[in-house]
């Protein structure tokens, strides 16, 4: 049994104080690549606030596939936090397909500098 093909991709995010929309792709890929994982790697500490967070989500089109919300979740520097994926058809990729990460902000938050990781595994030729 062959090991499955895995690629990586990160989205860096800036410091932010608004609802903001970060864009990426596969990068031409052939074939369908499934997200398998996603993590949030904060460079900075951020602390929970109900009124004043942002929501983060990864998504494809209008569908939403992973998120995080910060309205109870506390970052510490350089400690991942998983994103709660939806692992459906909504979360395979063409090496073309857009990937975006929504940052929607509530309140007046201020979105600590931060890396998403995601591992995409592929599922079609």
């Amino acid at each position: 049994m062959s090991a499955p093909q895995l690629l990586s991709k990160d989205i860096h995010i800036g410091a932010v104080t608004a609802t903001t929309t970060y864009y990426a792709a596969l990068g031409g890929a052939g074939g369908e690549y499934l997200l398998d994982s996603a993590v949030l790697m904060p460079d900075a500490a951020f602390t929970a606030d109900a009124s004043n967070f942002f929501l983060i989500a990864i998504m494809q089109g209008a569908s939403t596939i992973g998120s995080i919300t910060l309205a109870s979740q506390t970052l510490a520097a350089g400690t991942p936090v998983e994103f709660s994926l939806t692992k459906d058809e909504n979360a395979e990729f063409d090496g073309d397909d857009p990937i975006s990460v929504v940052l929607t902000e509530t309140g007046t938050a201020t979105m600590v500098a931060s890396r998403v990781e995601m591992v995409f595994r592929k599922v079609r030729s």
